[in-house]
C-alpha cells in the first residue's frame, strides 16, 4: 500500500507525499503495526536516502539531514520489535540492514545468519519468504566456507526457541 501512496490524487500539491509517507510510516511502528515494523527499514530508506523516481527530486535527507537521525532510530525500534515476534521477514530485513551498514556496523557473517534464520523460521511456519537467497548471495559474496559454516552456526544460536 506505501508504494502507491505517492500517487494519491487527493494530496495536494504542496504535500510533500514522500514526507508524509516517511510521517506516517514512523507513527505506524511507533504504534506496533507489524508490517510496518517490518518494511519501515527499506521503505523509509527509499524515500529519505534515495531522489524521488518520478521528479528526480533529491532526497529528503537533502532537505533535512535530520531524518537521517530519526530514520535510524525508528529502523532499529521497528526491526527489534518485529525480531522479538520472530517474523522470518524481519530477519531477512535484519540481513539486509546489517549487510548495508546503514544502521548497525557492517558485518556479513553476521547478515548472512540474519538471513540464515529466516530460512530456517520460513520452512518451520510453512512460508515463503521473498528474497531470502538474494540476501544470502549477497552476504556470502564476502565470506569463505569457514565464515558460512560460522554464520550458519551462529543463526541457529540466534534463533528463537
Amino acid at each position: 500500500m506505501i508504494d502507491y501512496y505517492e500517487l494519491c490524487s487527493p494530496i495536494p500539491l504542496e504535500v510533500d507525499s514522500r514526507m508524509e509517507a516517511v510521517t506516517w510510516m514512523t507513527e505506524a511502528v511507533r504504534l506496533g503495526h507489524e508490517i510496518a515494523e517490518v518494511q519501515f527499514y527499506q521503505k523509509a530508506m527509499g524515500f529519505i536516502l534515495r531522489p524521488d523516481p518520478n521528479t528526480n527530486n533529491p532526497p529528503l535527507a537533502m532537505k533535512d539531514p535530520g531524518l537521517v537521525a530519526g530514520f535510524k532510530s525508528t529502523a532499529r525500534l521497528g526491526l527489534a520489535r518485529a525480531l522479538e515476534k520472530g517474523h522470518p521477514e524481519a530477519y531477512l530485513a535484519k540481513s539486509q540492514a546489517v549487510l548495508e551498514g546503514l544502521i548497525y556496523p557492517k558485518d556479513p557473517v553476521l547478515a548472512y545468519a540474519y538471513a540464515h534464520i529466516a530460512e530456517l523460521e520460513a520452512a518451520k511456519n510453512h512460508m515463503i519468504v521473498n528474497d531470502i537467497d538474494v540476501w544470502k548471495q549477497q552476504a556470502a559474496k564476502y565470506l569463505g566456507p569457514e565464515q558460512i559454516a560460522e554464520a550458519e552456526q551462529m543463526a541457529l544460536e540466534m534463533r528463537l526457541p
